[in-house]
């Protein structure tokens, strides 16, 4: 398609050269494909662009019930004690934790009956690597 695209190219700019005008630019905006397109050109079959699909989006709720069911199955049915999770999310001193990424964080905790912890910054890590200001 390339080929096809620097040939198409060269003849438009052959005829705006006989013209006067100057040489015609492509806006480049997605590579090839968006050449091709802006060009007018057909792909050959079966050489179309796989496109961003198929996209999954997976509920909440779907991946609930999927870990309650694995939880039951593994360890509630045989009667073995629950693992817990629990978090620690380092973050950059500037970096940002959005309100919502944070529910996310609590409520998956919550779900594995964990706890979780934000650590910011250097100051914090070096804080962090001693027990003596954690309260449990």
């Amino acid at each position: 398609m390339e080929a096809r695209i620097k040939a198409e190219m060269a003849k438009i700019n052959a005829e705006r050269k006989k013209k006067g005008q100057p040489a015609r630019v492509l806006e480049q905006r997605h590579g090839v494909y968006s050449n091709a397109n802006e060009l007018g050109l057909k792909w050959p079959k079966g050489t179309n662009h796989p496109g961003h699909k198929p996209s999954h989006e997976i509920k909440d709720s779907d991946v609930s019930k999927y870990f309650r069911t694995l939880i039951d199955e593994l360890y509630e049915n045989d009667e073995k004690p629950v693992p817990s999770v629990n978090v620690v999310l380092f973050l950059a001193g500037d970096e940002e934790l959005r309100k919502e990424w944070k529910i996310q964080l609590d409520k998956y905790v919550k779900f594995f009956r964990g706890k979780n912890r934000v650590i910011r910054g250097e100051d914090e890590i070096q804080s962090a690597r001693s027990s003596k200001n954690t309260k449990n």
